[in-house]
């Protein structure tokens, strides 16, 4: 009787939220305010900023002054901002930058493109962008501008998300093209006032290679990379209204109930340090485009590549985490943290920041769980957990920022900017309940989860006995 109460009151609370997950809402641009005050570098227009951003990832001008710390993360996440990177390609013709961005997958990946004949690979030899010099890689950079006529472009943002259809290769490896991105002129006094010199870097493109005369795959090309606050012109979110069709997580679910039937538990705010230790030793992989090999993007090494520099980074994180952020994690029967995610939560909105796992974890023989089960599945699991969690607080989304194969799997999925900025202010001045982050997730969390996630099916009637 409790549970069909708590079920009515759930959906209750839930339906009403559909109204606000509606896309191409009427709210135009941001109307918040930054008023956020470091060594007298502010501005209080974020709204402003953010239109006046660069790029699919929306690099955002004037933000990027602020130095990167826990407290700057802390107000940029109030208003759907994150720190990442942006990709910048050069090529030789605006015809070779259209036929390089149909390529990547990802709607929210897709890069800026500067139109020279300057050739990375020819002036960067060593393949080990690692040992090549920040200096001279700003110093190129800026050559780019030197001329003051250099032609730039970007991807335009008229695509509906809900439309977009990812590029692919057949068994032949021929590519099978998606949704036709189209590129715009971009000013480049413009992209030199957003752009900053010393947060430029370079990388190789690990997920594509040169292509020979002979048809060939040669050597990974190189690109500038620009870290920076982004506020993305696509948001990728996790909608409630889908999870509540979906079969994944109703999967995840019994996942999740199975796990706990062997003594694993769902909690959040825990053990942060054994979050930070397990943040160390992440390595990014992605498929290769033409080839799907699964190829190491970013090595631990390269994330953490100093013991002072990993301590520095978890003491940012620590600090962050008092200010806005949280940890969600799977401990096994010994409680041990075996996955996780850190997440920001700015009122009852919440971001998942980083998800992580330990890639040497095997549950044992008498826990009754397969032993071959990979560690993604535990990612996975959170990840639905705090789903669940924000199911009960009656929020309409879980914000994604960019979305990943992984929140991909979950659901996740782009929206316009305008669209993500309406839903985030409906939650964030409304009277939404706040997650429950000082209890670990029950058993009968997830079953009533599962009962809204997989009704009953009464379209099939049964047969009566003759």
């Amino acid at each position: 009787m409790i549970k069909t109460i708590s079920l009515l009151v759930l959906i209750s609370v839930i339906l009403p939220i559909r109204a606000l997950a509606t896309p191409h809402s009427s709210v135009c641009g941001p109307q918040m305010l930054l008023t956020y005050d470091m060594k007298k570098t502010y501005f209080t227009d974020i709204g402003k900023a953010i239109e006046d951003s660069v790029g699919f990832r929306g690099l955002v001008y004037k933000l990027n002054r602020l130095p990167k710390g826990p407290e700057a993360e802390a107000e940029a996440a109030k208003h759907g901002m994150f720190y990442w990177r942006q990709n910048i390609y050069l090529v030789k013709s605006k015809a070779e930058a259209e036929a390089h961005v149909q390529l990547e997958p990802n709607l929210g990946n897709k890069g800026m493109y500067i139109v020279t004949d300057v050739n990375l690979d020819e002036i960067f030899k060593e393949a080990d962008v690692s040992k090549i010099s920040n200096e001279e890689v700003k110093k190129v950079f800026a050559s780019l501008f030197a001329g003051g006529q250099v032609k730039m472009f970007e991807p335009d943002d008229s695509i509906n998300p809900e439309d977009y259809v990812k590029p692919t290769f057949d068994k032949d490896k021929k590519l099978i093209p998606g949704t036709k991105i189209n590129l715009v002129r971009v000013d480049p006094k413009k992209a030199l006032e957003i752009y900053l010199p010393d947060n430029v870097a370079i990388s190789t493109e690990v997920e594509r290679s040169t292509v020979l005369p002979d048809g060939s795959y040669g050597p990974a090309p190189k690109f500038f990379f620009h870290y920076g606050w982004h506020a993305p012109k696509y948001h990728g979110v996790m909608m409630v209204q889908d999870v509540l069709k979906s079969t994944e997580h109703r999967d995840i679910m019994r996942f999740i109930l199975k796990f706990m039937a062997a003594k694993y538990n769902f909690v959040f705010n825990g053990n942060l340090d054994e979050t930070f230790n397990l943040l160390a030793v992440q390595d990014r992989r992605r498929h290769h485009f033409e080839t799907d090999a699964v190829l190491l993007v970013d090595p631990s090494a390269n994330r953490y590549p100093l013991k002072d520099k990993k301590e520095n980074i978890a003491s940012e994180l620590k600090k962050l985490a008092n200010l806005t952020g949280f940890s969600g994690q799977v401990l096994d029967p010994n409680g041990k943290v075996i996955s996780g995610h850190i997440a920001n939560q700015e009122g009852p909105a919440v971001t998942p920041e980083t998800v992580f796992g330990d890639r040497n974890w095997k549950p044992s023989p008498e826990s009754g769980i397969n032993p071959k089960t990979p560690i993604v599945d535990a990612q996975k699991m959170i990840m639905t957990a705090l789903v669940i969690r924000a199911m009960f607080a009656g929020l309409p989304y879980v914000d994604a920022g960019m979305v990943t194969p992984l929140t991909a799997q979950l659901g996740a999925t782009y929206i316009r900017r305008a669209d993500y900025e309406a839903l985030r202010l409906a939650v964030t001045s409304s009277s939404y309940l706040f997650l429950d982050l000082r209890n670990p997730l029950t058993r009968e969390e997830v079953e009533l989860a599962l009962a809204l996630v997989s009704p009953p099916d009464t379209s099939k009637k049964k047969k009566k006995n003759p």
